[in-house]
């Protein structure tokens, strides 16, 4: 539902850019990113839109009301578009995306920290107190350096040929689309075990057991 309604919303401006004046400004967009600094720009809208909407829509993971996440993926999703139609964002993925993978795991380790010390996410920060917006600074340009390292780990391991990724390529949607259900109706049960099983055991048999889903 989340992909289809991303789809509805984007599509006046991916035709937009598949004319000849938008492609030029489609274009013009992705060069601003040619840099080690510039392709830290692509951050700016997902730091603000977190840092301007989740105080207003909190999570909830419902299409109807996940406003501020809705913004992080849609902005993703519209950079999937630029991506593909603009060579200029691809190569400079390509130079400099070992750099922000270096950057999004430190990142992920000192918010993995905050979150093994109980600080997150149970007591973030006020809406729109400075630590507030310290917070989804991080996120987001972690967030980023993280989509921008998987990019790159890709476009430089992936692109051969082969039937595991022949296999992937035409299997992996419907994977995408079917692994939630199968997740939700193992953890209903999972969840349920006894206590003195352990949350380590039910983590590790939900994962196992999503994967071979």
């Amino acid at each position: 539902a989340h992909l289809f309604a991303y789809s509805v919303i984007a599509l006046p401006l991916f035709r937009y850019w598949q004319t000849a004046a938008g492609e030029l400004k489609m274009q013009r967009l992705a060069r601003l990113s040619g840099s080690s600094i510039g392709l830290l720009a692509p951050a700016l809208p997902l730091v603000l839109e977190r840092e301007l909407l989740w105080g207003l829509f909190p999570e909830r993971h419902m299409l109807s009301t996940d406003w501020a996440n809705h913004a992080l993926l849609l902005v993703a999703f519209v950079y999937g578009f630029v991506l593909a139609g603009a060579p200029t964002l691809g190569a400079a993925i390509d130079r400099y995306w070992k750099g922000l993978a270096a950057a999004g795991a430190a990142l992920s380790c000192l918010l993995a920290a905050l979150v093994w010390a109980g600080a997150l996410p149970s007591r973030l920060p006020p809406p729109y107190s400075p630590s507030y917006l310290v917070f989804w600074t991080l996120y987001a340009v972690d967030a980023w350096a993280c989509m921008v390292a998987v990019l790159g780990a890709g476009r430089r391991w992936l692109r051969v040929e082969n039937r595991a990724i022949a296999v992937g390529r035409a299997n992996g949607f419907a994977w995408y689309v079917v692994h939630q259900p199968v997740i939700v109706a193992l953890a209903y049960v999972i969840v349920q075990w006894p206590a003195r099983v352990g949350v380590g055991v039910k983590f590790t048999v939900l994962f196992a057991s999503s994967l071979a889903g």
